[in-house]
């Protein structure tokens, strides 16, 4: 079996965004299982024979430099003889176009699709009814033809069946996992030590892209308000985006002096974060099954969070944890009771079924039956 993840992905970047962190724990579970996938990226990797990159997977770039998505998925046209059409190739992507290429030009491999987000909201909200529409469609024919789906989480699943009216694909429900050899508690004074933080703060942390859909300024309303009941409170912000300099505009206008922007950190840091601070924030518009809450409870990490994609589900029952309504009070209500609490939890097993390995055995079961 050769399989191939179709994404917009440069692994010299070292992100901790979503879409990475599944092809980087999926490919750790299949090399384990004597199958060494291939990502289908943009970037050059500088690396040698004597120094080759330290991947679970091997690399095959559609181009040289970075790429918008559009620009990638004119690649993938264009180099989609350069992937072998064959019955033991399988091409797994990560978003419905990204499968289009293979749908109209392959006639052996197999297609699996993986929806992290369906897009059609924040299509909606971004570009307008026209192209959502248009997305909707696109995305139910693709699911049409694909040789089977992954959703990440139960809700898109009920939602494709109940809208779409699809009953002529095969849609898998498989949780994101993570490595909990990486994700674990360790010591809040040493975290912070490395990553520079004051050690007595009372911190929140945000960990994502600085973009539209990660809604960052409703945190930092928030947290202002928040603040007034924890005086010592310090939002620090891990990521980079278009929005930075909005955020800080934002943080001015509400006299909001305590945050820290730490830009994007290499991936193996991100346990540091968990550990040094005291809760962790999550407002988006729109999620699958947010990564970053289950790094975090990993870490014995309190969660505040809007309710999107699974995470009313994954989080009912833990301590300490909050999913608010759609309300800057409400959400700085569950801050305050994280932050204001004299012990941090103990989630121990908590992340027991969506580990790597969980998600590794799961997925690996549905490319076997394709």
């Amino acid at each position: 079996m050769n399989v191939f993840f179709i994404e917009n992905e440069n692994p010299c970047r070292n992100s901790s965004g979503g879409a990475m962190t599944y092809i980087n724990n999926l490919s750790l579970y299949l090399r384990e299982h004597g199958i060494v996938p291939t990502l289908v990226g943009s970037g050059a990797v500088p690396q040698t024979d004597e120094n080759p990159a330290p991947w679970n997977f091997n690399y095959l770039p559609v181009a040289k430099h970075g790429l918008s998505n559009i620009h990638y998925l004119i690649r993938v046209f264009r180099n989609h003889k350069r992937i072998p059409d064959s019955e033991d190739t399988l091409l797994h992507a990560q978003r419905a176009e990204l499968a289009l290429p293979f749908l109209l030009f392959h006639k052996k491999s197999k297609v699996l699709l993986t929806i992290h987000d369906p897009k059609t909201e924040s299509m909606r909200r971004r570009k307008g009814r026209v192209l959502a529409w248009l997305y909707t469609h696109l995305l139910k024919w693709v699911m049409e033809h694909v040789d089977a789906t992954i959703v990440v989480n139960q809700n898109f699943k009920r939602a494709f069946e109940k809208h779409f009216s699809i009953h002529r694909c095969r849609i898998e429900t498989i949780p994101i996992g993570i490595s909990t050899h990486l994700f674990y508690p360790s010591g809040r004074a040493d975290a912070r030590k490395v990553l520079q933080l004051p050690g007595e703060r009372k911190i929140v942390a945000f960990i994502g892209r600085l973009e539209y859909p990660k809604n960052v300024e409703f945190i930092i309303r928030a947290c202002a308000l928040a603040q007034q009941e924890v005086p010592g409170l310090l939002l620090v912000v891990v990521g980079d985006g278009s929005q930075k300099d909005d955020l800080v505009r934002c943080a001015q206008e509400v006299n909001f002096e305590d945050i820290l922007f730490l830009s994007e950190l290499p991936y193996n840091l991100i346990p540091q974060v968990y550990n040094a601070a005291d809760v962790l924030s999550l407002a988006s518009f729109y999620e699958g099954s947010p990564t970053v809450i289950r790094e975090a409870v990993a870490c014995n990490l309190p969660v505040v969070t809007l309710a999107v994609g699974d995470a009313e589900e994954y989080l009912s029952d833990l301590d300490q944890c909050s999913v608010c309504e759609y309300d800057e009070k409400a959400f700085a209500r569950g801050l305050v009771d994280a932050l204001t609490r004299p012990n941090r939890p103990n989630y121990h097993g908590k992340n027991d079924w969506v580990s790597y390995k969980f998600m590794g055995d799961r997925t690996l079961k549905v490319y076997s039956s394709l």
